[in-house]
């Protein structure tokens, strides 16, 4: 464990220690799925240390594990949802399964749309809430967002930004989790629509007028996005990008 970092440590049940050596023996793997002492499913997070050719690696690895340790403990210290911190040392760190990625649920519970929207309108308010506390994540994509059947929970953290981040920020957030769904789905939903309702009552009022010059930001994109239409099928992200800005405008207007 590391020193001074207690407040946000959870217990480390008993056993995981073991555990934990005996999996840092093997290759360095920057994320990977372990079994607690129960048969729980755990992850276990290593910076990756080995030997690279240019330095500037190095220290960038080691710099985005740092930043995925310090956005954990400080997003726990602010009763932010996201995985358990059981296990902590210098170059490793051992965190709860947070359960399944919206993104999963809109592909293996199609025929269950009640819990979609319940894990949709979760994770909308969690991020509103979020922003409220004067945080932003930098990609909260549908992929970075996990529901565990009670509590929506951010996966991705390691570019938090903190200190009553800036309205662009927290208007990028928001950005980036409509992009991701329709580049995930193609369109519009009604879960994307509940997201975006718990989102606007948690979040800070001024959300949305920072989400109106956003998308005035983002618009010129749209007409970009359609000139390179030809590498839509292969991208995307790229095709995605005018349907978000359409669905920005009409939440807006709502």
């Amino acid at each position: 464990m590391v020193l001074g970092r207690m407040k946000t440590l959870m217990s480390t049940p008993a056993g995981l220690d073991a555990i934990v050596d005996l999996a840092l023996r093997d290759p360095i793997a920057r994320s990977r799925q372990i079994l607690g002492p129960n048969a729980e499913r755990l992850w276990l997070k290593r910076a990756d240390d080995r030997p690279q050719r240019f330095k500037w690696k190095i220290e960038r690895l080691r710099h985005e594990f740092d930043s995925e340790l310090r956005g954990l403990h400080t997003l726990t210290d602010a009763g932010m949802p996201v995985p358990d911190l059981l296990s902590e040392g210098p170059s490793h760190f051992v965190v709860s399964d947070a359960g399944i990625s919206l993104a999963q649920l809109l592909v293996r519970l199609e025929a269950v749309p009640g819990k979609r929207t319940t894990a949709f309108r979760a994770a909308g308010a969690a991020l509103g809430r979020l922003h409220r506390s004067g945080f932003a994540l930098g990609r909260p994509t549908i992929g970075n967002i996990c529901w565990d059947g009670d509590e929506a929970r951010f996966t991705e953290v390691g570019r938090l930004s903190s200190g009553q981040s800036s309205g662009r920020k927290t208007a990028f957030d928001l950005i980036v989790f409509v992009h991701s769904f329709m580049t995930k789905t193609g369109r519009a939903g009604p879960d994307l629509d509940w997201a975006m309702r718990a989102y606007r009552t948690a979040a800070p009022e001024k959300t949305w007028a920072n989400l109106q010059a956003a998308a005035r930001w983002i618009a010129p994109l749209s007409y970009l996005a359609a000139a390179l239409g030809w590498l839509g099928a292969k991208y995307p992200e790229l095709r995605a990008v005018p349907k978000t800005v359409a669905y920005l405008r009409m939440a807006l207007a709502a």
